[in-house]
């Protein structure tokens, strides 16, 4: 018994017979089809479509405001029906009917162009991409090896979370930098104090700017928590 795609059928020789006529149709709807063969004959096949997630419209809306308008949709679907659900959230970069080294492959080529690459993805064959990007983020909910493979794992089954983590991130960033020019700055002002200043500013000054860097730095982490 096979289980698979047209593509998967074709490439072991089984006879579709009247399968490959419904699948095209499904396509044109934008559909896509399973196919059941036994002993080389096609003797069942579903069809389906694949339903958009609720909120994937909005995440895909709230990362374009967030300066990442390079978003790509990998996919072992068939084209026709992976550009159907493509269209609908507005997104025009589309690998479609790929295996999971592909798109591994696909991942490593974007890095190899200088592009920082988040992966995305729930399944078995996500796991390979997903080690391979930069950032690698899984579901909860999805197959036990793709959290393993992924550097974030997103706890609830909403991928708006994808955004909060993407917020935090770069909050967490900034608050870095700040806290970076914070310590640097007033060291270097004590350090200026103490080099140029003389007998005019006493050295125990100097040292409570420079510890008290550190203690600035740490309030600052707080306002995080503040908020």
């Amino acid at each position: 018994m096979h289980v698979g795609s047209e593509r998967f059928l074709r490439a072991n020789s089984i006879a579709l017979n009247g399968a490959a006529a419904t699948a095209q149709r499904a396509r044109r709807n934008g559909q896509s089809s399973l196919m059941v063969a036994v002993e080389g004959d096609t003797v069942g096949q579903l069809v389906y479509a694949d339903q958009v997630r609720d909120e994937t419209p909005a995440v895909i809306r709230a990362l374009k405001e967030r300066a990442i308008p390079h978003i790509v949709m990998l996919t072992g679907d068939h084209g026709a029906a992976a550009r159907h659900v493509a269209a609908q959230l507005g997104i025009t970069d589309v690998y479609a009917e790929i295996l999971p080294t592909e798109k591994a492959a696909i991942v490593q080529e974007l890095r190899r162009k200088g592009r920082r690459v988040a992966m995305v993805g729930d399944g078995v064959n996500d796991a390979v991409a997903l080690s391979y990007a930069d950032v690698g983020v899984a579901m909860k909910n999805g197959s036990d090896i793709a959290p393993q493979s992924a550097q974030v794992v997103l706890m609830q089954d909403d991928l708006m979370k994808l955004v909060t983590a993407l917020d935090l991130a770069r909050s967490g960033v900034e608050l870095i930098h700040q806290n970076y020019a914070i310590v640097v700055g007033m060291n270097l002002a004590a350090l200026a104090m103490a080099l140029l200043g003389g007998r005019l500013v006493p050295p125990e000054l100097t040292t409570l700017i420079s510890n008290g860097s550190a203690v600035m730095a740490s309030i600052n982490g707080l306002h995080p928590l503040m908020r």
